[in-house]
């Protein structure tokens, strides 16, 4: 605080009076300031000196100090002046540095707010910092039901148009629903239009995902979008890689240690689900290269040895199969497992697999190993008119003694009307090893033949030695309709059996081979015809006809399907359907053709409809999958399946 001294003479008691009086009232004022001054002494080169406690000193006295403040305070003429009268001084520092500090803050605020708003630098884009993910289960079970997340997101200060989102799906994936709608029918992408600067959003894929044990598959992710102020489209890639490392079913095979080869070997197969998640459309099968199948409980597929179809898998399966092994040196007498499921109940195509077992087998040999396998089994199977009947015959001796004068037999009972045959024995074929027909009549409806061979025929019969292998082959179709008239067989049973007999030291011996029982289904028979033609507009058409024809047995609830592959699209309207009804699945992209019955009276039926392709894909082979045809044959009271005929792209189907 400064202090100001005024100087005034004592000449009039009232007026001094009353300045001291108001002095004092702004003195006793906080804020105020006084402001003093002091007067110049001359100096004499003296110095007073202080030290602290330690040192010696001089202390001054005070009459010397009384002088020194005298010479301060008097005024020019040597008189003191009134400590008691002050001049305030006016002006208020406190203040001045409160207005100083209100105008600093308010010059900076409008510098911050023109550095924004005015001069503000341009905004940087980043692709890098485009945030696009998947996420689900990464371990999955083939035909489990999953939802998949997609996330996006835009982390910058500046906006995206025009996106869209596009996924490529896995190979096995089965798309059911999304919580956005997609752009068409393909649900492989979705519109987003624009992406506000910070903006973020999801859209979940719900569906089936189907694949081998120990597989992977990927989604593949790509957000299309145009950043605001850009002419150019960016696009963000991500995938999602799934794996299937979990068994959804367990497989068991259970046999003896050691099996003779050529006897009848009894092998149980257990599959059992291993997830809360049933398997749905699952097929179990064996293969080897050593083990003719001769029957199993439950019965195999129609037509298909060691194959079994489940609609299913809910709770464990047991299949008890009987067959014989034949020693395989060059693979090894291997039996193994396959079980597999399939997106749709039609089982089109190669299946996911699921599980597999193998079982190593041990063989211990009998002296003669004699065998009988028919088209490729050595059990029951169908067959329809015009198939052919390919048979094999297998002896060897595993002895140490020769089998002396072997004679072979084959035996086949088939259906007959009139005394006819429904077997073209006029094409017989046995190779180079011509042997005794001969013919006979079991009843009004069976007629049996029978084929012998002896040394006559095969030199080899005369003696078979230690290590020695003897082999036949038959050959024998069965009549079409061409050659008569099917309807009027009222029998569809073939039985075909083998027997040899021979002399083992000096004793004679017989072998009967295994039985197998042949049914005969329908003659049912698709053929497929594609008329390939352009519209108005240059896009291909394909104009395809379907003829159907039986005349075996009467058919009930015929159903024929086809799936559709491409750019393609069908016009409904043009459909030509004089029996049943077609439907078309625009979104599974499948055709459907449903007839009630189709009695022997009605030996043809035909449809017709036309595809068209929107757009040519070069790498793509196949218009139509192979129609799959099924039908319950309502003599043997069973349900019937054969196959059609796919259409390919670039050629002509007749």
């Amino acid at each position: 605080m400064s202090v100001k001294i005024k100087i005034t003479k004592k000449d009039k008691g009232g007026k001094i009076e009353n300045d001291q009086n108001n002095l004092q009232d702004e003195i006793v004022k906080d804020n105020e300031s006084h402001l003093f001054v002091k007067k110049d002494l001359a100096t004499n080169n003296k110095t007073v000196l202080t030290k602290d406690a330690n040192t010696e000193n001089r202390t001054m006295s005070e009459n010397e100090m009384s002088q020194k403040l005298t010479e301060i305070y008097e005024n020019d003429n040597g008189d003191m002046p009134d400590m008691q009268l002050f001049e305030k001084s006016k002006h208020n520092n406190f203040l001045r540095a409160f207005f100083v500090l209100i105008f600093a803050v308010i010059f900076f605020v409008a510098m911050a707010w023109v550095g924004f708003f005015v001069i503000q630098p341009n905004v940087k884009f980043s692709e890098d910092n485009i945030i696009l993910t998947m996420s689900g289960n990464e371990n999955f079970l083939s035909g489990e039901n999953g939802t998949y997340r997609i996330r996006y997101k835009n982390p910058q200060d500046i906006a995206l148009h025009n996106v869209v989102l596009e996924i490529r799906y896995p190979k096995g994936f089965v798309f059911a629903s999304s919580t956005r709608p997609t752009m068409d029918d393909n649900h492989d992408s979705w519109k987003l239009g624009d992406i506000e600067a910070q903006g973020s959003g999801y859209i979940d894929v719900v569906g089936s995902i189907f694949g081998d044990i120990n597989s992977e598959q990927s989604f593949r992710l790509f957000l299309n979008y145009v950043p605001e102020n850009f002419s150019s489209s960016f696009q963000k890639v991500t995938s999602l890689t799934l794996t299937s490392s979990e068994n959804l079913v367990n497989v068991e095979v259970q046999m003896a240690d050691q099996v003779v080869a050529g006897l009848d070997t009894k092998i149980k197969i257990i599959v059992s689900p291993a997830s809360d998640i049933p398997a749905k459309n699952v097929t179990i099968s064996c293969d080897s290269d050593s083990f003719t199948f001769k029957s199993s409980e439950p019965k195999t597929e129609s037509g298909k040895d060691c194959q079994w179809n489940f609609d299913s898998l809910d709770a464990p399966q047991e299949i008890n199969v009987s067959g014989f092994f034949t020693e395989d040196k060059e693979n090894g007498n291997k039996f193994s497992i396959i079980v597999k499921n399939w997106i749709s109940s039609e089982r089109s195509g190669d299946g996911y697999v699921l599980a597999t077992a193998l079982k190593n087998v041990t063989l211990s040999n009998l002296d003669t190993v004699y065998s009988l396998v028919v088209n490729g089994t050595a059990g029951s199977f169908d067959l329809q008119p015009g198939d052919t009947v390919i048979a094999s015959i297998f002896i060897k001796n595993n002895g140490e003694s020769v089998l002396k004068d072997a004679k072979l037999k084959f035996v086949i009972d088939a259906p007959a009307s009139n005394n006819r045959s429904i077997l073209d024995w006029t094409r017989l074929d046995t190779g180079d090893v011509e042997g005794d027909i001969v013919g006979q009549k079991i009843s009004d409806d069976v007629r049996r033949g029978t084929i012998t061979w002896d040394k006559r025929h095969i030199a080899n019969l005369k003696a078979i030695m230690p290590g020695d292998e003897v082999k036949v082959n038959i050959t024998l179709p069965i009549k079409t309709s061409n050659d008569l008239t099917l309807s009027d067989y009222a029998a569809y049973l073939m039985n075909i059996s083998s027997e040899l007999s021979y002399t083992l030291n000096d004793k004679p011996e017989t072998i009967s081979s295994n039985k197998m029982d042949i049914k005969l289904i329908s003659d049912l028979k698709m053929t497929t015809q594609d008329d390939i033609g352009e519209d108005v507009g240059g896009n291909t058409v394909h104009k395809i006809s379907w003829l159907l024809t039986n005349s075996f047995h009467d058919l009930k609830n015929i159903e024929i399907s086809t799936d559709l592959y491409g750019d393609i699209s069908v016009d409904e309207s043009k459909i030509v359907v004089p029996a049943g009804t077609i439907t078309y699945d625009k979104e599974q992209k499948k055709l459907l053709w449903k007839i009630d019955q189709m009695p022997i009276s009605v030996d043809v039926l035909a449809t017709q409809f036309e595809v068209k392709m929107l757009s040519d894909n070069p790498t793509q082979k196949n218009l139509t999958s192979k129609p799959f045809v099924k039908a319950f044959d309502d003599v043997l009271q069973q349900d019937i399946q054969v196959f059609g005929q796919e259409v390919l792209l670039n050629s002509s189907v007749q």
